[in-house]
């Protein structure tokens, strides 16, 4: 969790400004437990950068939402399973600025909740691949997931594929690529292959840093 035990330096009345999105919503952090998490904020407020002297850091081009679910979790509030489209944006948010701040044990923290909420709600949409796909590295573990799960529907499940989908398919590009590949892997894998959202935890994690799950 985001917040260790010995917690009582990093609470101190040292803070910092965040401000994210377009509309710069503000957000007061504690200076320390931001740094004892992230590289990224770490160079930014301890290095000899304008965020340094200004004891500010502007994130415009990130998901307010998402934010907040960052906030939350190092302050020890978990992200929770996503019911709504907005609260699914926010959560795939968490994950990619997971990847952006550096924190390998959010990015499988916010990981298990993506797996978590589609497992509870099958349904997508086009928006949360087009999100990903324009967020994410092609080794992103989330890129993986997301097509692992729609090659999983039409091939075991027997979903059909809604028409903004296939509009998504015929613009080609990464996400066509890896779904084609997902496809072909479980047309000629198991008789029955494991379901993405209910394989072990640790199938889409990244353990680089973080400690290895127990299974």
């Amino acid at each position: 969790m985001g917040l260790p035990d010995s917690n009582s330096s990093l609470l101190s009345e040292d803070t910092v400004t965040v401000y994210v999105g377009r509309k710069r919503k503000k957000f007061h952090i504690h200076k320390a437990l931001l740094c004892y998490h992230s590289s990224f904020f770490s160079k930014a407020l301890d290095g000899l950068f304008k965020e340094h002297e200004d004891r500010a850091v502007y994130l415009p081009d990130d998901n307010v939402e998402g934010f907040v679910l960052f906030v939350n979790w190092m302050y020890n509030v978990p992200p929770q399973i996503a019911s709504t489209p907005a609260a699914m944006m926010a959560l795939l948010a968490l994950y990619i600025m997971a990847e952006k701040f550096c924190i390998e044990e959010l990015k499988n923290v916010s990981m298990d909740g993506v797996r978590a909420s589609y497992r509870e709600n099958f349904e997508f949409y086009t928006q949360e691949i087009e999100y990903i796909y324009d967020n994410t590295p092609e080794s992103s573990p989330l890129r993986r997931f997301m097509a692992d799960h729609l090659a999983y529907g039409p091939l075991v499940r027997k979903a059909r594929m809604s028409k903004n989908f296939l509009q998504v398919m015929r613009r080609g590009g990464d996400f066509a690529a890896d779904f084609a590949s997902a496809t072909v892997q479980y047309s000629f894998g198991a008789a029955r292959p494991p379901n993405p959202t209910r394989e072990s935890n640790c199938t889409y994690h990244e353990h680089k840093s973080s400690k290895t799950c127990s299974l």
